[in-house]
């Protein structure tokens, strides 16, 4: 790929008696054990690398400063608006291997809660990333008055704009670093929302949506069934 070749390459040289240390500690992999050195991962604390590697179900649940307050609620009574009104929703997802999986992970949990969901991506080789004009027209054509992003959206504030023109709400989930002016979305549900440096902001994409469904649950007073959440965070 000649855009690969243009990119500035450097390569880690990971401690190897570090690595085979962790190998023999946690019965993990060279391979894992590698990319744990290469990353700093629990900068060498034995408790943060096991919870890294087998994260308990209460750190998996915690969904402290995901977002600011009144950003999750605004976006909880929307949701909760579209399961009253029956409302269809559209995801728009980021056409990587983290936005596919936080799509996933937003269909099965609003499906699970009875709403009628379809979700899309951007063309990656003409479109790009993001929310998308295309896709806010798919919306409209399918009757969606709520589209939900995963992994994306956090910079788009013309296209979220025009969704508004088109009577559209826009939920926003994603990691991405946040520009100076936000776009008008309902809701940002963006863990950068919050300034204070915290754990929060290291989340992927997929895993914000993880904690959106969690958290939405929680609101909705709803226990989310075993089979759903295993399947969710196995994405």
């Amino acid at each position: 790929d000649p855009m690969m070749m243009q990119e500035r390459w450097f390569y880690a040289h990971p401690n190897q008696k570090v690595i085979a240390e962790q190998v023999e500690t946690f019965g993990i992999s060279k391979l894992l054990a590698t990319i744990l050195v290469a990353r700093n991962i629990g900068n060498g604390v034995h408790e943060d690398i096991q919870d890294f590697i087998t994260p308990p179900q209460s750190l998996v649940r915690d969904y402290t400063h995901l977002s600011q307050e009144k950003e999750l609620q605004a976006a909880f009574k929307r949701v909760k608006q579209a399961i009253a009104n029956k409302d269809s929703v559209l995801i728009n997802g980021d056409p990587d291997a983290d936005g596919i999986s936080g799509t996933t992970v937003l269909v099965a949990g609003l499906r699970e809660l009875g709403l009628d969901v379809h979700y899309d991506f951007p063309i990656r080789s003409k479109e790009g990333h993001g929310i998308q004009p295309r896709i806010i027209e798919n919306a409209t054509k399918l009757g969606c008055n709520l589209i939900i992003s995963a992994d994306c959206g956090s910079k788009d504030i013309e296209t979220i704009e025009y969704a508004t023109e088109q009577e559209i709400d826009v939920i926003i989930t994603d990691h991405h670093v946040l520009g100076k002016t936000w776009p008008k979305a309902l809701a940002m549900i963006n863990p950068h929302t919050i300034k204070e440096r915290n754990p929060m902001h290291s989340l992927s994409g997929s895993v914000v949506c993880l904690k959106f469904i969690i958290a939405l649950f929680d609101y909705l007073n709803k226990e989310i069934n075993e089979s759903l959440f295993n399947f969710i965070i196995g994405i």
